[in-house]
């Protein structure tokens, strides 16, 4: 049964994959990693997919 959530929304390169995690850094959004960790460990030439991710939360 499908629920009709696309399993990859978008396919970026490693530079645009940088510049998103930057963001979200600067947004203050949860990073187990610091400001430069992904240029130092995501390949240059790769092909990086986005995925939609639902974190349930609870209601205030």
């Amino acid at each position: 049964m499908s629920c009709g959530v696309p399993r990859t929304v978008k396919a970026i390169g490693t530079a645009e994959l940088i510049r998103l995690d930057a963001e979200a850094i600067a947004y203050g959004f949860n990073r187990n990693h610091g400001a430069g960790w992904l240029a130092d460990y995501a390949a240059l030439e790769a092909v990086h997919y986005l995925r939609p991710v639902f974190v349930p939360r609870a209601a205030a």
